[in-house]
């Protein structure tokens, strides 16, 4: 500053006459008989009577604001604030400025100064500028006051290096840097690339401790440096790098930059170790005000990066640093009043660490921190950084505190649902509906703590991916780490010799059929790992054997099959009963059998929220039904109609936005294409029957409702509120459990089209009930995912235009019948069938067939292990 005053007012001067005789030039004169028209007077320097000072602060110069802001407050003391303006460029030069006069600031078009105005320039001239609009324009600007006589002065914050002849032309450019001589530059130098790029990086890594660097910090640094090496360009490249991050304020690190900034801290650390010191010196100084955190987490990247190399007396101030940390995971894990933001900023924290930090006994709080936040967590994949999964004290520090709410250990099941889902199970849960092939069939068994895996998978260019692996989020040809063992997951598909596949109480099974009509099935043997504890002080476990799977063969004594019926392409029978399948226009439907049944319609008028509506009655139905398991899907809507007018778009979605009518025209173009299906809407009384699947109480799963068991409201009576985790749209079909006939979505999601014309209930008991022959509106069951969970329950009738519709309103398709009422007893043979499950059946389907119509005097060894258990 001291040499730099001078400097400021030999260039923002002008020459001026004084009153004083010049004595000597007067002598002068006369000693050379020339006679002075006047006196000759004394000249010197002053300050120019107009200073126009225009000062420009992009984003690319933030760090020198407070340098401008000095020499301001300065140049106003020593030359005085008369005929001085000062400018602030609110845009590009020659349009926008901003003036204070006073207390307030007021925006101005510029306006080109007098000839006589001296013009000062605070500003990079745009030479920082990526994009070369802001120079491009500085140069037309300089051209410009050129004509008009002005060449400005330019003090610029930058070495000589970045200035060009064509901005040396047009500005006088004072260098403004600590070792400049801060004359006018008269031509450009260059400079070796390379070396500036080194001094950068060598600059931004004696930084790299630091979570935030500012200004004030960033030139401290650099002055304990070579000035040679590290004049104010590099100052300036550390704030403009890429690696970094700048604001208003200060810098930091880019996550994915500051791994290699810190081990080039190590290496420069070991091989200057005293100016290491000194520069951790300055780290502490000039953070010492920062919020505590802050100052601890510094002091323990300090440690892990000086090892040994760190002073002695920093050793309490790492102590502190760890319990600080401590402290902060203890409230973490036991949210604590008043640590509403801890999560988001230790997820900013963790975001910011390089992997040796992990690895550090001093920072175990890191892993354990992660293990918190994943814990949870809603997400069903969770990402972990590589320098975790490597060191197996942090990956083991991290699942204690990502399991802290499961401590039992639990058996599992890995099981696989349709040709890729696999998923892990509890034992018990996948196997209290003995054959259900709903949640998929076992296919090896884990005794394991955590409901998660780590997966890890290999990218592009050798790069590895670890994830944390829901159990619903399991694929098949992966490698896994799952209780302790690496485990290769590869889907299992039904043999090409199997006429099926199920699940009994001893495990998956395939079933054959050999020439004489005897039926195998063939049980799977799943994979195992055989581990060995060895004995003694360090005991370990070892795996000294594996083997792959195979299937190995039962004979059957009592087999009972389903009789496919004519209009289905293949069925199926599970333990609730028969579910048969159709394709329409390549899309897949799927038809549960209902049995004939008497049942009470309606509630009683003892259960909560019981409307005047929904008189109990007793309705018998003499004829067992087909009923699709989900709603008609979008998928399915547009095979058929070339359109979909949903509101919420998903091929999995149920279809919506249409009404009574438009699933008429729907109905029509099916039965037309293929008659022998008959679709159609559901019967009231069918629809209730289905959805009760033998409850009797509120709903088909109990009394209680929450968000994990259907999608509604959120809330029981409350039409102007939304209950906390309500979707608030439609879900896919299959998202929440089934009842106990398979069938899915009965409660919530849409609400579904009947048949029915709508009528009060007289409370009479009924057969084979099909509502009014005529009415002015038409029948909605099962209530949706705009409504609340009194207008869900299994007895709550809703009505509405038959040519009306909305986006919670969609339907399920009934396969139709002609026989006369009839009342088959067909339970006991659902029942009889016990765990037997069969899937695909096309060549027994074929088989059967050919020997009931074809081939009449073909033994019935076949037709005799069957009679009994098909359906009347």
């Amino acid at each position: 500053w001291a040499k730099l005053w001078p400097v400021l007012q030999r260039l923002l001067s002008e020459i001026k006459q004084t009153r004083q005789v010049d004595t000597a030039r007067l002598i002068k004169q006369i000693s050379q008989a020339e006679i002075p028209n006047r006196i000759p007077q004394k000249s010197r320097a002053q300050w120019s009577a107009s200073v126009q000072v225009i000062v420009e602060r992009p984003s690319r110069t933030e760090l020198f604001n407070d340098d401008y802001n000095q020499l301001l407050d300065q140049l106003k003391q020593l030359r005085g604030t008369t005929g001085l303006k000062v400018l602030e460029l609110i845009d590009l030069p020659k349009k926008v400025i901003r003036i204070r006069e006073g207390d307030q600031y007021q925006t101005k078009k510029w306006q080109m100064p007098e000839p006589e105005t001296k013009i000062f320039i605070l500003s990079d001239l745009g030479l920082l500028d990526s994009t070369g609009r802001a120079l491009e324009h500085w140069l037309i600007f300089g051209k410009q006051l050129a004509r008009l006589g002005h060449k400005p002065m330019a003090l610029l914050p930058l070495p000589s290096r970045y200035l060009t002849a064509e901005v040396i032309s047009n500005f006088d450019c004072v260098q403004w840097t600590r070792n400049s001589a801060l004359n006018i530059t008269q031509w450009a130098t260059v400079s070796q690339k390379a070396q500036r790029q080194q001094a950068v990086e060598d600059l931004l890594a004696w930084l790299s401790p630091a979570t935030t660097i500012e200004p004030a910090l960033l030139r401290a640094v650099r002055h304990r440096l070579p000035a040679y090496k590290y004049d104010v360009g590099t100052e300036v490249a550390c704030w403009l790098s890429e690696d970094v991050v700048p604001s208003s304020v200060d810098f930091y690190f880019k996550t994915k930059s500051v791994e290699k900034y810190r081990e080039r801290f190590k290496r420069l650390a070991v091989e200057q170790p005293q100016l290491a010191s000194t520069i951790v010196k300055l780290l502490r100084d000039y953070h010492c005000h920062v919020f505590p955190t802050q100052l601890h987490e510094e002091m323990l990247i300090l440690a892990n990066l000086m090892g040994e190399n760190l002073d002695l007396c920093y050793q309490d101030e790492v102590e502190a640093a760890s319990l600080h940390w401590q402290q902060l995971l203890k409230a973490l894990k036991e949210k604590v009043d008043g640590g509403e933001g801890l999560e988001a900023f230790t997820e900013d924290t963790l975001a910011r660490q390089y992997s040796g930090i992990w690895q550090d006994t001093r920072s175990a709080h890191f892993p354990a921190m992660l293990g918190v936040l994943m814990s949870g967590d809603k997400q069903s994949a969770h990402k972990l950084p590589d320098y975790l999964v490597n060191s197996p004290e942090s990956m083991q520090l991290f699942m204690q505190f990502f399991n802290q709410k499961t401590v039992q250990t639990n058996t599992y099941l890995l099981c696989q649902k349709g040709s890729d889902t696999l998923s892990l199970l509890p034992k018990d849960s996948a196997l209290k509906n003995g054959s259900d092939f709903s949640q998929g069939v076992p296919l090896a068994e884990f005794n394991i703590r955590s409901p998660y895996a780590l997966d890890q998978q290999q990218l592009e260019g050798g790069v590895v991916e670890n994830k944390l692996v829901s159990r619903d989020e399991l694929k098949p040809n992966q490698c896994f780490y799952l209780a302790g063992e690496e485990v290769h997951v590869e889907r299992l598909i039904q043999p090409e010799w199997a006429m099926g596949i199920g699940y009994d109480a001893k495990g998956l099974y395939a079933e054959s059929q050999n020439k004489e009509g005897e039926i195998y099935r063939w049980y799977w043997n799943s994979p195992i790992s055989s581990f060995i504890t060895t004995a003694g002080p360090e005991s370990s476990t070892k795996q000294i054997s594996n083997y792959r799977g195979f299937w190995y063969p039962e004979l059957l004594s009592d087999p009972c099959l389903p009789e496919i019926p004519t209009w289905a392409d293949s069925c199926i029978r599970y333990e609730e009963g028969l579910s048969a399948r159709i394709t329409l226009n390549g899309i897949e439907q799927w038809f549960r059998w209902i049995e004939p049944t008497t049942f009470q319609m309606g509630s009683p008028e003892t259960e909560k929220g019981q409307l005047s509506s929904e008189t109990q009655h007793q309705v018998t139905l003499t004829q067992g039904y087909w009923l699709a398991e989900t709603c008609c899907t979008q998928a399915l809507w547009q095979a058929v109609m070339n359109n979909n007018p949903s509101n919420f778009k998903g091929e999995n979605k149920p279809i919506e936005k249409i009404s009574w009518n438009d699933i008429q025209t729907f109905l029509s173009r099916i039965n037309e294409q293929t008659p022998e299906l008959n679709l159609k809407l559901p019967s009231e009384a069918e629809w209730e029957n289905a959805c009760r699947a033998g409850s009797t109480s509120v709903f088909n799963f109990g009394d209680e409702i929450s968000e994990n068991v259907m999608n509604y409201r959120g809330v029981w009576d409350d039409y102007k509120k939304w209950g906390e985790g309500a979707l608030q749209q439609t879900t896919d079909v299959k998202s929440y459990p089934a009842n106990n006939w398979g069938l899915y979505e009965m409660h919530g999601n849409v609400l579904e089209w009947c048949e029915d014309w709508y009528e009060s209930f007289n409370g009479e008991s009924t057969t084979d009930p099909k509502g009014p022959k005529e009415g002015l509106l038409r029948v909605l069951r099962g209530g949706s995912w705009f409504d609340d969970g009194r207008c869900c329950r299994s007895a709550y009738r809703a009505n509405l235009d038959p040519s009306g519709g909305g986006n919670s309103i969609g339907f399920r398709l009934s396969h139709g019948h002609d026989n006369p009422p009839v009342r088959a007893a067909f339970r006991a043979a659902q029942q009889s069938s016990g765990t037997r499950t069969l899937a695909g059946g096309e060549h027994l389907r074929d088989e059967l067939r050919a020997t009931t119509s074809n081939t009449p005097s073909k033994p019935k060894s076949i037709l005799d292990r069957l009679k009994g258990f098909l359906p009347k």
